[in-house]
């Protein structure tokens, strides 16, 4: 499972496995999304925007595919 936030400058994908890194794409600069910048720290302030963006529309929307996963999984 993962979720997407995307909008006209950064695309951000979070996996729902801990194991697999989140990815972060500036779409103006890289629209072919080649160079995931979520290893640069860099842009740690962009990825905490857009994961909280995510969280919001998670909360909203009640998304709670994950709140027993750490549970089952473990």
């Amino acid at each position: 499972m993962l979720w997407v936030v995307r909008d006209n400058d950064y695309k951000y994908v979070q996996f729902a496995s801990e194991k697999i890194p989140p990815l972060l794409f500036d779409l103006r600069n890289d629209p072919g999304e080649y160079h995931n910048l979520a290893n640069d720290p860099a842009h740690m302030p962009t990825i905490l925007i857009y994961c909280q963006k995510l969280l919001r529309w998670r909360m909203k929307h009640e998304d709670q595919h994950m709140a027993h996963w750490h549970e089952a999984h473990s």
